[in-house]
């Protein structure tokens, strides 16, 4: 009986360290990472992916909280003006920043679009005509050449992204003038538009550890 109890005890220890050294593993592979995207000083305002919110910000956040989703209730999200910033609540590095608009006008979408490009230079990729990609690796911004070669060889290793994304076509065409040559303004359709800034591989981390 002894031996058993024994052997029990040397089995719930084991589970126990191997479930802390896990635990350990996860929490360097979270400081290395955040150290990786912080360099790329990827955000709006005085907000940064992976960086921690300094002690002016997390009061601004405990004052001004929004909802989570429960499966993410290990995270937190607050709005300081336009701007949306999800953290994580033991370590309060910021895993998601993003803006957002409903029923943007056609220029409301292409002011938009231009501080983007501003901000962040020529993006990676557009596709299907509603969504601009700038993707980033170790090194900065991937170009749009070396992003379609790693893609198509499998190489492709994205340490962050920036997602802008648009229900209606982003360059919407005008129509031309009628005969008499007065000018007709373009049809009006409205656009619910949204730019996300995150990090995939820092992100999953999170998701690990939380489980």
């Amino acid at each position: 009986m002894k031996k058993i109890y024994l052997l029990l005890l040397v089995t719930v220890l084991c589970f126990f360290f191997a479930g802390y050294l896990y635990a350990e593993d996860i929490a360097q592979a979270i400081k290395k990472k955040a150290a990786e995207v912080q360099t790329l000083k990827l955000g709006f305002g005085n907000y940064l992916l992976g960086q921690e919110l300094n002690s002016e910000q997390k009061k601004f956040a405990a004052k001004h909280p929004l909802p989570v989703d429960e499966s993410k209730n290990w995270t937190y999200k607050f709005q300081d003006k336009d701007i949306f910033v999800v953290a994580d609540k033991k370590t309060n590095l910021i895993l998601g920043i993003y803006k957002e608009q409903e029923k943007a006008s056609r220029l409301d979408v292409k002011t938009m679009v231009g501080d983007l490009m501003m901000h962040f230079d020529e993006p990676t990729l557009m596709a299907h005509d509603q969504m601009i990609y700038w993707a980033y690796d170790k090194k900065g911004k991937i170009s749009q050449k070396a992003f379609m070669i790693a893609r198509e060889t499998g190489d492709l290793e994205t340490l962050a992204t920036v997602k802008f994304s648009s229900t209606e076509p982003i360059f919407r065409e005008q129509k031309k003038p009628d005969k008499d040559g007065e000018k007709i303004k373009a049809e009006e359709k409205t656009a619910d538009i949204y730019v996300i800034i995150t990090s995939g591989p820092l992100s999953s981390f999170f998701i690990a550890q939380n489980k």
